[in-house]
């Protein structure tokens, strides 16, 4: 079961994953007011295990397993983030297979907006 948020940007809610009775999966896009950086999440968690591209150009997904976290952000020098994920942590290919389906190891050609 999928829930749905408002939040403060109204055209993207949070989606809050059900399963079981237990939240499984969360996706929330931070405001500009939140102010986050991809460095601070690597200051943080260290590398991440899996650099992926996501479906919008200049984004990349970087996605820390260990800590059931994906963070997708701008690869510009500031590194704004875009998107946060939050899964149960878990192992490369199950989390491809059940939360990766937007990402790809290969660059997407997508127009820039």
């Amino acid at each position: 079961t999928i829930y749905r948020f408002g939040s403060e940007r109204t055209s993207r809610p949070i989606e809050v994953y059900i399963k079981e009775g237990k939240v499984v999966f969360i996706k929330k896009r931070p405001t500009v007011n939140d102010k986050l950086f991809l460095k601070d999440y690597l200051e943080k968690f260290g590398d991440p295990e899996f650099t992926l591209y996501s479906s919008l150009n200049e984004f990349k997904a970087y996605v820390f397993f260990n800590e059931g976290l994906v963070v997708i952000a701008h690869q510009g020098e500031r590194g704004d983030v875009y998107e946060l994920r939050y899964f149960l942590p878990t192992t490369p290919e199950e989390f491809l297979e059940t939360w990766g389906e937007d990402l790809s190891s290969n660059p997407q050609l997508q127009p820039s907006y």
